[in-house]
């Protein structure tokens, strides 16, 4: 016998009817939080060239231009070294502060960090400055990232996980094409090559992402097994 073929997007569709109330509450935040972070993740290399080192990298560019965007491209590198030496090391002891602190309490902080740090943008030109400012944008990156996935593996069961995690990653693509193309394409078309606005404005989004983590749900532990039953009952 062939073995049974499974349609990903139907199993998608099934995993979005039967979504316990955590998994549809961290929806929220989760796409905020992507809206927010996309653009300092697109933008972040350019801003660092383009408006602290200000250089160009154009064809009609002089030497001079290229040699300080790519001083600025350079020190936007050791910029993300810190980002990521940062989440590596909280990685250690990220259970212990949410065992402290709660999901809930947890996550809005986490954009609460995001929102202040991209609002920085708007008024911080000092290069040194944004070896400290990627700090509490890397804690908040991993921190919305790493709380969404560990709800949907709380409240659902193993075997369901994999079309569960899809309709993680699919809200998170949506979250950052809002930003592609609402802040990136459509507020880029009236102030064209400004990457400080486009991440200063995502601070905005990352604002609503915080606001909404009050209606968030601690999951019990339990809870996979909870809805295994509800799941049982439907069939």
């Amino acid at each position: 016998e062939k073995p049974a073929t499974v349609n990903p997007f139907k199993s998608i569709w099934i995993a979005l009817k039967k979504m316990p109330k955590p998994f549809v509450r961290i929806l929220v935040p989760f796409t905020f939080g992507n809206i927010a972070n996309y653009q300092f993740s697109f933008q972040f290399s350019h801003f660092m060239g383009h408006d602290i080192f200000k250089g160009e990298n154009n064809a009609g560019s002089t030497d001079d231009e290229k040699n300080k965007y790519q001083d600025g491209i350079s020190w936007a590198m050791m910029c993300y070294v810190v980002y990521y030496t940062f989440q590596f090391v909280y990685g250690f002891i990220s259970t212990w502060i949410i065992k402290k602190m709660g999901m809930k309490l947890v996550m809005f902080f986490s954009l609460l960090f995001l929102a202040l740090g991209f609002l920085s943008f708007f008024f911080i030109s000092n290069k040194f400055a944004y070896l400290g400012i990627v700090v509490p944008l890397g804690l908040g990156n991993l921190v919305y990232n790493a709380i969404a996935y560990a709800i949907v593996s709380l409240v659902i069961p193993t075997e369901d996980l994999a079309a569960n995690f899809g309709v993680l990653i699919c809200f998170g693509v949506f979250g950052q094409q809002v930003s592609n193309f609402g802040i990136g394409s459509g507020l880029g078309a009236i102030w064209p090559d400004n990457s400080r606005a486009m991440i200063g404005l995502s601070s905005i989004f990352a604002l609503i992402g915080a606001i909404s983590t009050f209606f968030m749900i601690n999951p019990r532990e339990d809870e996979a097994k909870d809805y295994q039953v509800i799941e049982d009952k439907n069939e």
